[in-house]
């Protein structure tokens, strides 16, 4: 089932039980959210269980009294205002250290280059939806080889934060990562965001916890030439990561221009659910997302011209190396992918 948009809250005092929308608010594409999502309503009948929504205050822009006279029914629901958009229904099948390090330069495993450039897959997640922790196994699994696939995968998983409001804050989730999946939004052309949601090279996507579409989109994705970067690891300072990257795209930018991404990501992290909708589990979470930078922005190059750049990542605490790793992709400003490469962290960072 697909929704036009969904709801991210409700106001317990006005509405108690099971409940749906007599009316709903048309959205044209240009309509995203910004911030907690709220509710108001007027004309509540409690005995009918319905009522006509007059404004949304969600995760995007502030919305008042737009409806098309038609709306969209909203199923009936079982005291499950807060799940409506949580993990909503489909779109579009489309420990820092006191010491500076010596230089550590590593370059592209010889596997890579030999098999041919990585398909770079995107989780858009978050641990205040319930139905992401399975797409996070998914992935896991993904970016352990368990599927076997004929190409190499690069997995990143960016934890939003537009369900922080529904009794737990995602400890890794950001509104930067609520932006990009926004743009994918805009980019391919759906309806709505909702969580789990798969982007494989930046130009189809699927639900997060469907194997089979997830492995579909990944056979089926194009392919580009690994960058053939080397990086060079400082610690300037026991909270600061430098990173230094030479080489090149093999792929030749236009006019039009990319952008040279680099992702840290952290794995092998595990957190206790008090609250929200996963309350008592225990979720674990791999490639997820800490840091994003552009190490540059090219045009007009040819595919075996050198680039280089440095950046800069500022450390969380209790940052193990060992656990982390480092995406290298090249994008657009559609954010679709152009090629990826996967650098592995040294022992010595």
């Amino acid at each position: 089932m697909m929704w036009n948009y969904a709801i991210g809250a409700y106001h317990p005092d006005e509405l108690n039980g099971p409940f749906n929308f007599a009316k709903w608010l048309k959205l044209d594409s240009a309509t995203m959210w910004r911030g907690n999502g709220v509710l108001e309503m007027q004309g509540v009948d409690k005995r009918r269980n319905s009522c006509k929504v007059t404004k949304f205050l969600g995760p995007f822009l502030s919305l008042t009294g737009k409806s098309d006279g038609q709306g969209i029914v909203v199923p009936h629901c079982n005291k499950m205002a807060p799940r409506l958009l949580s993990c909503f229904a489909k779109g579009n099948d489309s420990s820092a250290r006191n010491q500076n390090h010596a230089n550590v330069t590593v370059d592209v495993s010889a596997e890579e280059q030999h098999r041919g450039g990585a398909v770079l897959v995107e989780l858009f997640s978050s641990q205040g939806c319930k139905t992401s922790p399975e797409a996070e196994l998914l992935v896991s699994r993904l970016g352990r080889g368990d599927f076997q696939l004929e190409m190499p995968v690069i997995v990143l998983a960016f934890h939003v934060d537009y369900w922080d409001y529904m009794g737990w804050k995602d400890p890794y989730g950001g509104s930067q990562w609520t932006v990009r999946q926004k743009a994918y939004v805009e980019s391919l052309k759906l309806d709505t965001m909702f969580t789990p949601q798969i982007v494989v090279q930046g130009r189809t996507q699927c639900v997060g916890n469907e194997e089979e579409a997830l492995l579909s989109s990944i056979v089926n994705a194009p392919r580009f030439p690994a960058p053939t970067f080397q990086a060079t690891f400082q610690r300037p300072t026991p909270d600061c990561l430098q990173v230094s990257l030479s080489g090149a795209l093999r792929t030749k930018a236009d006019n039009d221009g990319v952008n040279v991404m680099v992702a840290l990501y952290d794995s092998g992290l595990v957190t206790d659910c008090p609250r929200g909708e996963n309350k008592g589990r225990v979720l674990s979470n791999d490639y997820v997302v800490r840091k994003l930078e552009i190490l540059c922005t090219v045009k007009d190059i040819s595919a075996k011209k050198t680039v280089s750049g440095t950046v800069n990542f500022a450390l969380w605490e209790g940052f193990n190396g060992s656990k982390c790793g480092l995406a290298v992709f090249v994008e657009d400003n559609s954010h679709q992918i152009f090629g990826s490469q996967s650098i592995q962290f040294p022992d010595a960072v």
